[in-house]
């Protein structure tokens, strides 16, 4: 059964009643000269009212102007806009958000009579696209106030285990006690205890917090590898030797602290001979980033394990008393991905193990 008596019915039928606003504007007097149901619910005016405007320009909201501007312009030059996202003004006085695609429809002789155009109401996608952005921002501070809080806690749980350590060291060294051999057990215990609670609080937290947004800041590598060395609490015979054609620049230094420190960490936590552990940072200057390399003598890694290393909860050298969770190289890995990075090892067994990535810096 046919329901419509011909196809100008169909598409009259549809035009009227579609949910799109349809408008025809004369080129020369830029008055609307046709516009279906739509506009009319749309913008609160009736269809005669609409008929009768001086312009189409009385239903463009202020707030677009320079946007309608280059509307108007691509329109002149092209005949065609797509998708070109508008603000109208109702009779109310509120805000219509719209999507134009607005064609020239023309005569036999290729002369330009009135443009077709389609209004799409898009407020609504408007409104969610400002709740994203405010979301987003408030994400942003969020994570700037985690990282400040991370640093506060890093601090002051230093502090606090430096304590420890020096007091128990202090303890043990002092000639004029009189202690047993298991006080002296005892106090190397608590003092090997002391690093690994440290070691292993921070990387827990890290690995699953190293998704903050960080805003990059000048970095200086001397200072950073200051920071590294109380952070693990290093003794003095461990030699970290920096080559670097720049001191400073500016990056994402929270990051960047966090993976070196790991890195070192590591090569050091691995080392058959902590007391005479060495550790090479090589930095080379490349376009917007640098080449970071650590290299360390220690025992290096077998190839068979050299894949694996990066897993999380792995723990290979049983040699090791400070095993931890085997967390610090997979939060490498998971930083390094973040920045579209990543690390490449190289490894010969008793001569020491060489990690290499690129690293973005900023003007």
């Amino acid at each position: 059964m046919n329901y419509y008596t011909s196809k100008g019915d169909f598409y009259k039928n549809f035009y009227d009643n579609a949910p799109d606003m349809f408008i025809c504007v004369d080129r020369i007097s830029q008055k609307i000269i046709e516009c279906n149901q739509a506009c009319s619910d749309k913008l609160g005016y009736t269809k005669e009212e609409l008929l009768n405007m001086e312009s189409v320009a009385r239903i463009y909201h202020q707030d677009c102007y320079e946007d309608r501007l280059r509307m108007v312009e691509l329109y002149d030059r092209t005949g065609v806009v797509n998708d070109m996202e508008l603000i109208l003004l109702n009779k109310s006085g509120d805000k219509c958000y719209v999507s134009l695609s607005l064609k020239a429809v023309k005569d036999e002789d290729n002369r330009v009579l009135y443009s077709r155009g389609i209004f799409r109401d898009i407020t609504r996608l408007i409104e969610k696209r400002k709740k994203i952005r405010a979301l987003n921002k408030e994400l942003s501070i969020k994570n700037q106030d985690l990282a400040t809080l991370f640093h506060i806690l890093s601090h002051d749980i230093q502090s606090s285990l430096r304590i420890i350590k020096h007091s128990s060291e202090w303890i043990a060294g002092d000639e004029g006690s009189n202690f047993s051999s298991n006080v002296f057990k005892y106090l190397s215990m608590l003092k090997n205890a002391t690093k690994q609670i440290y070691d292993t609080t921070q990387k827990v937290l890290k690995l699953f917090m190293s998704d903050f947004v960080e805003d990059p800041s000048i970095t200086n590598l001397t200072h950073l590898l200051a920071e590294i060395k109380s952070r693990l609490l290093l003794n003095d015979d461990v030699k970290i030797i920096l080559n670097t054609d720049k001191d400073s620049f500016k990056t994402y230094k929270h990051l960047l602290t966090e993976v070196l420190y790991n890195l070192i960490g590591n090569a050091i936590k691995h080392h058959n001979q902590p007391e005479y552990a060495k550790i090479l940072l090589n930095i080379t200057s490349l376009e917007n980033s640098i080449l970071i390399e650590v290299q360390d003598n220690g025992p290096g890694i077998p190839k068979t394990l050299q894949r694996k290393i990066f897993e999380p909860f792995q723990s290979f050298n049983k040699n090791v008393k400070e095993q931890g969770f085997g967390l610090g190289l997979t939060i490498v890995k998971k930083i390094l991905k973040k920045l579209n990075s990543s690390i490449e090892i190289k490894s010969m067994i008793k001569c020491g193990t060489s990690f290499s990535f690129t690293w973005p810096v900023f003007e």
